[in-house]
């Protein structure tokens, strides 16, 4: 097994916002409940964690990083 993040569509910060549309890129943040994008430092900070030691025990699991727009 091996663990997994989902940042959806966060790639590549700059390159989603210099290719969307300002409609459609507040029509997708009005989606997101916490109200904006991701920072890359926080999709960073969880694939850092999933790389170390402190990480080890965890197995199998997909965490969503999305601001909660897609709730599970």
């Amino acid at each position: 097994m091996f663990n997994s993040n989902n940042p959806f569509e966060m790639f590549d910060f700059q390159k989603v916002l210099s290719a969307t549309k300002l409609p459609k890129l507040e029509s997708i943040v009005a989606q997101i409940p916490v109200g904006r994008l991701a920072d890359p430092k926080e999709i960073a900070s969880l694939v850092s964690y999933l790389c170390s030691d402190e990480a080890a025990f965890m197995t199998g699991a997909t965490l969503n990083i999305n601001g909660g727009q897609h709730y599970q």
